[in-house]
């Protein structure tokens, strides 16, 4: 499978200043022990909700929330159950009244997957 070009470098997992992972489900399969596309963003949104609301590093005040704004995802390649997808973030710009962030899905033999986020903050 060839690699499609990507929005940002290639990074390894410990590159990223947070990282998290989460359990493959059986749910998340198809028949052929392959994840469904749709899990990707489940794995994104893991991530970057991990991040935005460590309850020992909180990036809002008590009354708001974060509102995604705009969200991107590439598939780099399948990943196959059962296992764990490890996911790095960083944040790659911060606005006004906003934040970009960067993410990317690692799962048994490397890369798998990209993705980035802008979100808005909501009081």
């Amino acid at each position: 499978m060839t690699q499609p070009e990507t929005s940002q470098a290639l990074l390894a997992l410990a590159d990223f200043p947070f990282q998290t992972f989460d359990k493959l489900r059986y749910a998340d399969t198809d028949r052929q022990g392959h994840v469904n596309n749709a899990a990707f963003s489940t794995f994104l949104e893991t991530g970057r909700v991990e991040f935005l609301y460590d309850p020992n590093h909180p990036l809002h005040g008590d009354n708001a929330a974060f509102v995604i704004a705009g969200l991107s995802l590439q598939l780099l390649a399948e990943i196959r159950w059962p296992g764990r997808v490890d996911i790095g973030t960083a944040v790659t710009k911060v606005g006004n009244s906003s934040l970009t962030l960067y993410q990317q899905l690692y799962s048994g033999r490397g890369l798998r997957g990209e993705g980035g986020d802008r979100h808005r903050a909501d009081e």
